[in-house]
């Protein structure tokens, strides 16, 4: 029987510190995929709250909660395409120390989706770092899928775990539209290629290249993937290519000094380097400037770069 006080004391004490690892390893798999030309992809995580937590241990009876639970952190990455899938776990594989993986097939999973599990641990190497001092055990489970395998799995979770038992002519609909979605990832995958295949930049791409090679010839460029869903953000956000001309004529050295500051307190994280890429510094204008894009894009990174944004944006 198992003392919960003390495990609620002992998950008081953890939280915080997976919260603050989280940070540090969002931007590091962010960084490590655009390296490897994966551009497009979300990263999500979560802690799991200690209603959660409680209620898992009830479920499932466990005796030793911190050794039998690896999802007290979970991070999803959300691609573009099944087919880059496998890529990004082998990746992942290459990047910290795998405890597990697991993959549930549509054909064995009740749910219809794919997903890919890892469960790792940072490697003893990282260690090193003073951010990720005393880590080594700390369990992240990640799971990667596709942008329509992620819509699926949120949809059929709130229907299955929400409505209770379902008829077999519902369950037969469901299973037919997971069929449906499963033939439109293959078909996006499909058109990706073909797009990819053509290698023609349109000319707003174009251009956004010939600014940034202009105003930042220093700078690492980012792969052609990649700047595409800059270019997606910034009309999705409004942030203009003359609006980016005028900052880098004008902020320029101001938003350098911030983003030393920033990274000033990472010290020699791996996979993640002391200055930004080309789009990078894109970003940090959108994280100085747009309220939104900086609550739903920038504020989930470590503590201390959050700290340093926000003590800026009100007077960039």
């Amino acid at each position: 029987m198992i003392n919960i006080t003390e495990v609620l004391q002992r998950y008081n004490e953890l939280e915080p510190k997976y919260r603050r690892l989280a940070g540090l390893l969002k931007g590091s798999i962010q960084d490590t995929l655009v390296d490897s030309n994966i551009g497009y992809n979300r990263i999500e995580y979560r802690i799991k709250t200690w209603d959660s937590f409680q209620d898992k241990i009830n479920r499932k009876k466990y005796k030793s909660p911190f050794e039998d639970i690896h999802d007290l952190c979970g991070f999803r990455v959300i691609v573009r395409n099944s087919e880059e899938i496998e890529t990004v776990c082998e990746i992942l594989k290459a990047e910290f120390d795998v405890f597990e993986a697991d993959y549930n097939d549509p054909v064995t999973n009740e749910f219809g989706y794919r997903s890919y599990h890892l469960i790792v641990t940072i490697k003893h190497a990282w260690e090193a770092v003073p951010e990720y001092r005393n880590s080594r055990n700390y369990k992240f489970e990640i799971q990667v899928r596709s942008e329509l395998m992620d819509t699926w799995a949120n949809i059929s979770h709130q229907i299955f775990y929400k409505k209770g038992s379902l008829s077999k002519i519902l369950q037969r609909k469901l299973f037919r539209l997971s069929a449906l979605m499963e033939i439109g990832d293959s078909e996006i995958s499909n058109l990706i290629n073909s797009q990819l295949d053509s290698e023609i930049l349109t000319e707003e791409l174009q251009t956004l290249q010939e600014i940034l090679n202009k105003y930042l010839p220093d700078r690492k460029k980012s792969p052609e993937n990649p700047l595409a869903a800059l270019l997606a953000e910034m009309e999705s956000y409004n942030f203009s290519l003359e609006t980016l001309v005028k900052y880098l004529k004008t902020k320029k050295d101001k938003l350098f000094k911030i983003e030393q500051e920033a990274f000033s307190g990472r010290g020699d994280i791996p996979a993640v380097e002391i200055k930004w890429w080309q789009m990078g510094v894109v970003r940090g204008f959108m994280y100085l400037t747009i309220d939104d894009y900086w609550q739903k894009e920038g504020k989930e990174f470590d503590q201390h770069f959050v700290n340093v944004i926000e003590k800026y944006r009100n007077n960039f």
